[in-house]
């Protein structure tokens, strides 16, 4: 990502569980702003085969709309308000990057934001690159292996099987220690390169959902982590669990904005 120090607190607030607030959902939408095999595809099919797997859910289905970088998944979710009372949409980092940019004409906060699942992602040094936005995961990691880009930050899960098959190889990680499930990959500090950054993913429903509703929605994925189907998904991406829900999660977002901000302002990249 940045090159510099890039740090911030991560509260795991338990809110839906500490309220005595029990999952009364039966199935779940996954909306996912991207095409097939990206970050946030595997993330929403991850939770989904997790919640079913372990019985918390009976069904769980999934809607990939691509295109202006999340734009219009965002548009479609504000506009089916109405009907998407069993919809999460997952996002990440770039919800607030392309906001900034002016690339999404929404934010965060035109949506009710549920909870984050915290992964630990990989970074590079931009002052050394030329910055070239993707829709999503799996069209930048395309872009790479056909040689349009040199170098790719993305999520540590999603560039395993690259790496596995030789055609790519892991510069770095922005995580401040070394991951357990990858050992033999350096940190970038250890690099000298004093960057941290954690690039999480989360969940966001309908600007329209009840309270309740999105406390039932965060009580369900604070379940869903104690379950062995979620330990498996985990361990197969290599992320890292922390969690976050209703205002917690705002708050967090927030923050991030704020801290985000500077630095493509510092960059260059907003005014």
């Amino acid at each position: 990502m940045l090159q510099g120090t890039f740090k911030h607190t991560l509260l795991c607030c338990l809110l839906g569980a500490s309220l005595g607030v029990q999952a009364k959902i039966d199935e779940v939408h996954f909306l996912i702003p991207g095409g097939a095999g990206g970050g946030w595809d595997n993330t929403a099919r991850g939770t989904g085969e997790a919640l079913t797997k372990s019985g918390l859910i009976t069904t769980a289905s999934y809607q990939n709309i691509s295109a202006g970088g999340g734009a219009k998944a965002i548009a479609h979710l504000i506009e089916t308000s109405a009907q998407s009372d069993e919809t999460l949409m997952v996002n990440s980092t770039p919800i607030i990057v392309k906001s900034l940019s002016k690339e999404l004409p929404q934010s965060f906060r035109d949506l009710t934001p549920v909870a984050a699942m915290t992964f630990k992602n990989a970074g590079a040094d931009a002052g050394k690159l030329r910055y070239v936005a993707y829709d999503a995961g799996g069209s930048a990691m395309a872009a790479v292996l056909a040689g349009e880009t040199q170098v790719l930050s993305t999520g540590f899960g999603e560039a395993m099987e690259a790496v596995k098959s030789g055609q790519m190889r892991i510069l770095g990680v922005t995580a401040p220690e070394r991951m357990p499930d990858a050992s033999q990959v350096p940190t970038f500090s250890e690099q000298g390169n004093p960057t941290v950054f954690a690039n999480w993913r989360g969940y966001f429903a309908s600007p329209g959902i009840s309270p309740e509703k999105s406390a039932e929605f965060a009580a369900l994925l604070k379940q869903m982590y104690d379950k062995p189907e979620w330990e498996a998904v985990r361990a197969r991406n290599s992320w890292i669990n922390q969690y976050q829900s209703g205002p917690e999660f705002t708050a967090f977002l927030n923050s991030q904005e704020q801290q985000i901000g500077g630095l493509m302002r510092e960059l260059g990249f907003i005014k």
